[in-house]
């Protein structure tokens, strides 16, 4: 038993930065340069080098990166994407950015990830693109969805925002499709304090990305796009650099802490811990279990009671569906959307991040126990 710490709250994430890190990122505020440049230049290259990319190009945030990956596939208004509805409020965001029409489609609740035999009844002439999104690092079904997608003319955009450091078949995530963004939000692998990154197998649509985040300023110094202001600043890249130096081991670290958990709650009937698929990798971007039995209203009673005693904890993330401003204003068959519905109101994720300590997990796996009792 950790003595104390029903007043010390152990966080659902917390980030960490090292000397070196303050080093950089003082070396950037000294030499004056803290808009977009060497840093992020670096930053990216790094990146790429990591992911096997061709190229990446940073900027100011996951969802603008997702943006500026269906600006460049050339969705626009009218067209329809096709999107899991449990994932974060982003990916249907960032499609609605360009006047298209996100088409939402059901899960499969071991890995959280779309459900392949969802998407036939919802694509029309005017289906553009499909956007798996590897939801808490777990891969979505690549291969497959590649194959349905290319049958068909459709587009695949990979909402990677949880999944660096997630490998299928020795591929990492991202680089399946036709375009990949990620996220460097501070509860994601790496963290930038706010920035993403895009990338895309085609060396002429890297170019367009690096224009479009830049006012669509081309290599040249010419506007030839209607662009936006979505760079990533040296500083925040000065932080990024660490961070991607430093992301095998803070990935086996989760990884560790993951495992840790899966043996501790073997025992709990009640819990289902996360799915590895198969033949892939998974960083564990977030741990998230499902109740087995029980209603949305037993899952926000055990967050609360475990919010009581100092563990911070979340859902999942939420089934867009079943979200106000989108109920009202998206088309979408709910009696299809069951498993997405689900995992809305029985998902809860446990703290993990690198420094996440032996005494602090086992306090947590702890308190989980006494409170699922009461439920």
């Amino acid at each position: 038993m950790l003595t104390g710490l029903n007043q010390v709250q152990i966080p659902i994430a917390r980030p960490e930065f090292y000397e070196d890190d303050y080093k950089r990122l003082t070396a950037c505020l000294d030499s004056g340069w803290v808009g977009t440049g060497p840093k992020t230049q670096e930053f990216e290259t790094l990146f790429a080098e990591y992911t096997q990319a061709s190229g990446a190009i940073a900027c100011s945030s996951g969802t603008t990166a997702l943006h500026l990956a269906l600006r460049a596939a050339g969705i626009g208004r009218g067209d329809e994407v096709l999107v899991p509805s449990f994932t974060w409020v982003a990916s249907i965001n960032a499609i609605l950015y360009q006047g298209a029409i996100p088409k939402l489609c059901d899960i499969e609740l071991d890995h959280y990830n779309l459900d392949l035999t969802s998407l036939d009844t919802l694509v029309t002439p005017k289906t553009r693109a499909v956007m798996p999104v590897h939801l808490f690092g777990a891969a979505a079904p690549m291969k497959q969805l590649n194959q349905w997608a290319n049958s068909r003319g459709i587009l695949v955009i990979e909402d990677a925002a949880c999944a660096l450091g997630t490998w299928i078949d020795g591929q990492h995530a991202g680089l399946w499709g036709d375009f990949g963004t990620f996220s460097f939000h501070p509860r994601k692998l790496i963290t930038t304090g706010e920035g993403g990154m895009c990338v895309s197998r085609s060396a002429t649509k890297v170019a367009e990305l690096r224009a479009l985040r830049n006012h669509g300023i081309d290599e040249a110094g010419v506007i030839n796009h209607f662009g936006y202001n979505y760079r990533l600043s040296d500083m925040h890249s000065a932080i990024g650099i660490g961070q991607i130096c430093r992301v095998a081991s803070l990935i086996e670290s989760r990884q560790k802490l993951a495992q840790i958990y899966d043996d501790e709650f073997k025992a709990c009937q009640r819990l289902l811990t996360p799915k590895v698929p198969a033949g892939t990798t998974h960083p564990f971007q977030a741990y998230v279990c499902r109740l087995d039995s029980g209603t949305a209203d037993d899952r926000d009673l055990l967050i609360q009671k475990l919010q009581s005693v100092g563990v911070q904890t979340r859902p999942g993330t939420h089934a867009v569906h079943r979200l106000p401003w989108h109920r009202q204003n998206l088309e979408f068959q709910a009696n299809t959307l069951t498993a997405s519905t689900i995992a809305h109101e029985t998902t809860i994720a446990l703290p993990i991040f690198p420094n996440l300590t032996e005494t602090e997990q086992n306090y947590v796996i702890e308190q989980v126990y006494s409170m699922l009792k009461d439920l």
